[in-house]
């Protein structure tokens, strides 16, 4: 057992180290460990094909099948062992997403009133100093898929009606700014209010996640953040924008009052 778990542990050493040096560039180090596992796989092929050419030579046609039943054998077995493995792993995999997904969606619906009323203050708010066109009701804010499950997060969708042609740029600062302030003030029930710290740094609990400019509406989709949301909404720069509000053709329909 010693010596197994010494194997292991040289193996597990070994490939953190590959790892860093990918990870650093040292293309050095890397190239060097390619060159002596070639050499030891060189080693290893030729000694097994010598032993099979001097069992051939003092066996002949018998030592043929007996390799081909004791390498065959072991063989399909493995194999038949790796694809069963993968197919479990893949079973857990998808219980464990739709099982993840089944609780945000249970909690996405618990808060979604909070934060659709949230959303609703804002815009009424920013409806004063921009093109916003301030909505009757939370309900006149609300689109048929107001709930979207991403990757280990919840998207909530809003839209609402603007009065000119807007820039989703100064709209997306316009918006965080006045989500910031309104935060701050503890003015939104039922959304925290305090800042999140991830990965040394604080944000706002509810982050903008997109802006989509319909001509006469935008639509506007917000997160909660954490560690998933946080990178995305990073990488989620203003060409996007200017690639979203080419997309009208699209646009979806709102749920008006009497549709409810």
């Amino acid at each position: 057992m010693k010596i197994k778990e010494a194997i292991r542990n040289r193996f597990t050493d070994f490939d953190l180290k590959i790892a860093e040096a990918i990870k650093t560039g040292d293309w050095k180090f890397i190239i060097h460990n390619i060159g002596i596992c070639c050499l030891i796989l060189s080693v290893f092929f030729t000694i097994a094909l010598l032993i099979f050419i001097i069992c051939s030579r003092l066996f002949g046609e018998y030592v043929k099948h007996i390799l081909g039943f004791f390498v065959g054998i072991p063989l399909m077995i493995y194999i038949l062992f790796l694809s069963y493995q993968a197919n479990c792993n893949d079973s857990r995999k998808s219980h464990e997403n739709q099982k993840r997904n089944n609780q945000l969606e249970i909690w996405a619906e618990n808060i979604y009133e909070y934060v659709r009323d949230a959303m609703y203050l804002v815009f009424r708010s920013m409806s004063d100093y921009t093109a916003i066109i301030m909505p009757s009701s939370p309900s006149s804010i609300e689109l048929p898929n107001g709930i979207s499950i991403k990757n280990n997060y919840v998207v909530f969708n809003f839209i609402v009606r603007v009065r000119d042609i807007v820039d989703p740029t100064q709209i997306k600062r316009e918006l965080n700014r006045t989500l910031s302030q309104m935060l701050r003030a503890h003015e939104l029930n039922g959304v925290p209010s305090e800042l999140v710290l991830i990965n040394g740094s604080y944000y706002m609990p509810l982050q903008i996640y997109d802006i989509v400019d319909w001509g006469d509406s935008i639509s506007v989709s917000v997160v909660f953040a954490d560690e998933n949301t946080v990178d995305i909404i990073k990488a989620r720069k203003i060409p996007h924008f200017e690639i979203s509000s080419k997309r009208s053709h699209n646009k979806p329909d709102p749920l008006y009052d009497d549709e409810l």
